[in-house]
């Protein structure tokens, strides 16, 4: 793509990502949800669009598998973690509110730096990727109120990440659409 076309480019996805899913009406995250799909599979995948929390430098969003012969559904949390601090993180865990934890999976890593001009100062992000396991019962129960769930690495930090009640609403509308 030549360079004069990616402001547009930009301006095109900035509305995906700054989306409201709070507010946001189910059907519009269901018009969004990306499925695969091949005779080559024994799933059908169901990617969800992405939410974009700038306040705590995440971005999520829920994939889903549908198992073609027996009809169960599987869910994962794909979360987007950047930040500056020197070091990996390394996010194991998640907490969801009440004290269920499970293995959170560490999927990619990331660094990209930036040298000062004229200065021997380098800048670097980071970012981890992690997927968060979530039961297809669970996320049906936090389908009115949200789903909260808090990322733990083992160097002791800690992140809260939120899927909108609307948002959960409007993926699980589009894989029940096939499951049935």
């Amino acid at each position: 793509m030549p360079c004069r076309w990616l402001p547009l480019a930009a301006l095109l996805m900035l509305p995906a990502a700054c989306t409201n899913y709070e507010t946001a009406d189910p059907r519009d995250v269901t018009s969004r949800v990306e499925i695969q799909d091949s005779k080559f599979d024994d799933r059908i995948s169901f990617v969800g669009p992405v939410i974009v929390d700038f306040q705590g430098n995440t971005s999520t969003r829920l994939r889903g598998w549908l198992d073609k012969r027996t009809r169960e559904v599987t869910h994962q949390a794909y979360v987007d973690i950047w930040y500056t601090t020197w070091g990996w993180r390394h996010y194991w865990t998640a907490s969801f509110v009440g004290g269920h934890s499970v293995e959170a999976a560490e999927i990619d890593g990331e660094i990209h730096c930036t040298r000062y001009r004229h200065s021997y100062s380098l800048s670097c992000r980071r970012t981890e990727t992690v997927g968060v396991p979530i039961s297809d019962a669970v996320l049906r129960k936090a389908q009115a109120s949200g789903l909260e769930f808090r990322l733990n690495a083992h160097s002791g930090h800690q992140d809260v990440v939120r899927l909108p009640g609307p948002y959960i609403r409007g993926f699980l509308a589009r894989i029940d659409r096939l499951r049935r």
